[in-house]
């Protein structure tokens, strides 16, 4: 990647061989889009940004969730489920607000600066 900030946006079938942060955003909507977009901008790092939306392949989305370091999802999905078998592992965090979510995972994302800590902990 040519600078520290730089975000690569990667979508179905293509990948990139970049050193750099990895998010894969499942499903998400465009305001969801933007605030994860404005936080990127506020860090120093580059990043790898696999978009993934309803109807693109499948076998795409869970080989870049292996290769990803924090997966962002919208519990709104109408791919519940997609969004199901990513609430089970540790690195995904969500949008949305379910109180049946929340009795097996904690990991809703609620305002940036929530956000830029996981990324920063996290990556």
């Amino acid at each position: 990647m040519p600078n520290n900030n730089s975000i690569c946006l990667v979508t179905a079938p293509d990948d990139v061989l970049y050193k750099a942060k990895r998010l894969l955003l499942v499903d998400l909507t465009i305001d969801q889009q933007n605030f994860v977009s404005d936080v990127l901008r506020e860090t120093a790092s580059n990043f790898v940004v696999y978009v993934w939306n309803v109807g693109d392949d499948i076998e795409w989305l869970l080989d870049k969730q292996l290769k990803s370091d924090v997966v962002l999802v919208n519990l709104q999905s109408i791919e519940q489920l997609v969004v199901g078998y990513f609430l089970g592992y540790k690195k995904t965090f969500y949008f949305g607000d379910s109180k049946k979510v929340q009795k097996f995972s904690a990991n809703a994302i609620y305002s940036t600066e929530q956000l830029l800590n996981i990324i920063e902990d996290q990556l």
